[in-house]
């Protein structure tokens, strides 16, 4: 998700002149496959950031550039604090890392 909506905006700041419709259709896309409940790609994120979006959504807002920007550090902080460390501890990763023993013994 954190990737495909960079790739999906560019990294130019110029938007052609069908940005609006243009960022519209691309947010559509996100949210429709990773952000919407039982999407095909669905990201974990907060319950009530993921109502406040279906209603920017719904509600045909106004979406700029940032508008999965919450999301967005959502996830990032989820892997690291979470994912990462969960990930850290497992005896293959120990293995294949050198470190095992090594982390658990902290």
């Amino acid at each position: 998700f954190v990737v495909k909506w960079d790739q999906l905006l560019g990294e130019n700041d110029k938007l052609p002149e069908n940005a609006e419709m243009l960022l519209a259709g691309r947010a559509s896309f996100i949210f429709e496959t990773f952000i919407l409940a039982d999407s095909p790609q669905e990201v974990n994120i907060p319950g009530q950031l993921r109502q406040t979006l279906e209603k920017q959504f719904d509600g045909k807002a106004n979406i700029t550039r940032g508008i999965f920007s919450r999301a967005k550090a959502e996830i990032e902080k989820m892997i690291l604090r979470d994912t990462i460390v969960r990930m850290m501890t497992t005896p293959e990763f120990q293995r294949f890392a050198g470190l095992e023993g090594e982390l658990n013994s902290e």
